[in-house]
């Protein structure tokens, strides 16, 4: 997994990432059953190397787009429900898994952070050795998920112009929302590389920033517009435009921006001014899920029943186990097998998780 240059402009970047093994498929499966207790289901994989990896491959789908935004040619760029479901799932993996990973152990009421620090120079050098080897696995691991799977979703939802993939923005804000605190506490500060995703090469700009600019970018979606969240008023203002106007004409249009994304986003800023600790992953699923709620009741032309997000979270997860099915790696037998669904592979293969060969672009 790593950022290479893109082939239509070497000073441009792309992000290779590795398939993910098959022996991540039960994680990912229990954590779309129940994204309340993802922060438990992740303590036992929270060092395995190809979680990253593996994160950054399922979040793709769901934050990045292939075609020219519907707006503009027409269409109406309604997200359906289930993307949003799924990228709340995902996105709440990533930034509870570097929360996880970066929360540090306070030091005892009657000492400081010197105190500990003039504590740990005396110890013994074989003593100091064992400390560090725990340590740095760790800090390789958040490492690996801050360059992998944070940094892609905050540049293309932030920073990279007008109309992004609505999920990314839902993803931005559920990462704040999630692991902001570690993210501003990173001792050393956080330095992220890329910007200005181009969706056709999926390629970056190679510009390196810091955590000043990030939290500048959150604050600035206070900026969006709050009365473009209507698909269907945009796009017929969008047709009669194209009506008045000559051919080759540039025809102005409206950004864009689903009632999830601003509903997101509000809690996003607030937690960026006065959170003093991150959200558990129970309170960022149930945090999303009202916000989902409040945005399909808003939408609404009448008064709209109440979802039954149980229910609704059980197709999402259907749907995602279906597209995905092909994508999870099978055990290497001597004969051939079937691919199966990651719900029917809770066991561990006899032979052991083989890894899918071959790169795919972010």
């Amino acid at each position: 997994m790593a950022w290479v240059p893109a082939k239509h402009n070497p000073k441009e970047l792309r992000l290779e990432i590795p398939r993910p093994p098959g022996n991540l498929a039960p994680l990912f499966a229990a954590a779309h059953q129940s994204p309340q207790d993802i922060d438990e289901l992740l303590v036992p994989h929270l060092l395995d190397p190809a979680l990253p990896a593996a994160l950054a491959f399922m979040m793709q789908g769901t934050i990045t787009q292939r075609v020219t935004p519907p707006l503009y040619w027409g269409g109406e760029p309604v997200v359906p429900q289930n993307s949003y479901l799924t990228c709340m799932v995902h996105a709440t993996m990533i930034g509870r898994a570097f929360s996880l990973l970066s929360k540090p152990t306070p030091p005892p009421e009657d000492k400081t952070v010197d105190d500990i620090a003039e504590a740990a120079a005396q110890l013994p050098t074989e003593l100091k050795l064992l400390v560090y080897a725990f340590y740095i696995p760790m800090q390789e691991q958040r490492r690996a998920l801050w360059r992998h799977g944070l940094t892609p979703v905050l540049i293309i939802a932030l920073m990279s112009g007008p109309d992004p993939e609505p999920p990314s923005r839902v993803a931005a804000a559920i990462l704040v929302l999630a692991c902001w605190t570690a993210i501003a506490s990173a001792r050393p500060k956080i330095i992220g590389r890329g910007s200005d995703y181009v969706w056709y090469f999926s390629s970056y700009t190679d510009e390196q920033w810091g955590l000043e600019q990030l939290k500048h970018s959150i604050l600035e979606t206070k900026k969006l517009p709050r009365e473009n969240w209507d698909a269907g008023t945009l796009a017929a203002k969008y047709k009669s435009q194209a009506m008045v106007h000559k051919e080759g004409d540039v025809i102005p249009s409206s950004e864009y921006v689903p009632l999830e994304c601003i509903t997101m986003l509000d809690a996003a800023r607030e937690h960026v001014h006065w959170a003093t600790e991150d959200l558990t992953s129970r309170e960022v699923v149930d945090m999303t899920l009202a916000a989902l709620e409040q945005s399909a009741q808003a939408a609404s032309k009448g008064a709209a029943k109440k979802r039954n997000w149980d229910m609704l979270l059980g197709g999402a997860f259907k749907e995602w186990d279906k597209k995905y099915t092909e994508e999870w790696v099978q055990p290497r037998t001597n004969r051939s097998t079937k691919v199966k669904s990651s719900r029917r592979r809770s066991r561990e293969p006899k032979d052991g998780a083989a890894f899918f060969g071959g790169l795919v672009p972010l």
